[in-house]
């Protein structure tokens, strides 16, 4: 068997230059594989879809509960370089039946364009909403906004519940007893009337009202007292308005 002088036949001498030759031949990069690698990276990144929300959350502030606000409006912009797919734009959250919205945004929302979502605010109730819009792509990614509003009514009341007149000749004229009409709520009541219903509603007479208060108290002041006699029935001074009021009985 022939040997070099490093005591390596001739066949194992040739294995291990092709060895040497291949490993080197890895090691070295192939002339243009780096700007490969560069450009497919960018265009990964152009190809992607980039959706973002503005403005990011609407106050809707005070609404009369049972009525819709004004639209406000939320930007769906796509800043990417591909199309969005665009499959779920819900109102989300504990009170997202008192708001609800609409877009015009279609399934699929190009690359660089925007789209515009509207939301209105009804409140069922008095009290503090809050809810979200969230918008799903096709990547599974979402974004949202949120919503915030309050819901406001009047709440009136009149004290005392009752008012009792002592005997009075036929044909004059009692001394005046005061009501308080009350605006609990946190909306401005508007009177729009007053009224004396009932059997004897003749027998008794307002004579002043306060319309369209706004918050705390108001004076009526208030009835008169024709009959020497007791009624035969009690007739109710009620007053009237948008909402709901209380009654009084007058005897």
């Amino acid at each position: 068997m022939v040997t070099d002088k490093f005591g390596l036949n001739r066949r194992t001498a040739v294995i291990l230059a092709v060895g040497l030759i291949a490993l080197a031949l890895l090691a070295a990069p192939c002339p243009g594989w780096g700007t490969t690698s560069q450009t497919m990276g960018l265009a990964r990144r152009v190809s992607t879809a980039a959706a973002s929300l503005s403005p990011t959350s609407l106050a809707f502030g005070n609404q009369s509960a049972g009525t819709r606000s004004t639209a406000q409006s939320i930007t769906l912009t796509n800043s990417g370089g591909a199309a969005l797919s665009v499959t779920i734009i819900a109102v989300s959250g504990s009170n997202a039946s008192d708001f609800a919205q609409t877009n015009d945004c279609g399934s699929r929302l190009g690359a660089g364009a925007e789209c515009t979502i509207s939301v209105t605010f009804t409140p069922t109730a008095t009290g503090t909403f809050t809810a979200n819009v969230t918008l799903s792509d096709g990547f599974y990614a979402t974004q949202s906004a949120k919503l915030t509003g309050t819901g406001t009514a009047p709440a009136a009341s009149l004290s005392p519940s009752s008012l009792t007149f002592s005997s009075q000749a036929v044909g004059a004229t009692s001394a005046a007893q005061a009501l308080t009409l009350t605006n609990s709520g946190n909306a401005a009541l508007s009177v729009t009337g007053l009224a004396l219903t009932g059997a004897n509603a003749s027998a008794f007479c307002p004579n002043q009202y306060v319309r369209g208060f706004r918050g705390g108290r108001s004076q009526l002041h208030d009835q008169c007292f024709l009959y020497a006699r007791i009624p035969v029935s009690q007739p109710v001074l009620s007053v009237t308005s948008r909402f709901p009021l209380a009654a009084i009985y007058l005897t």
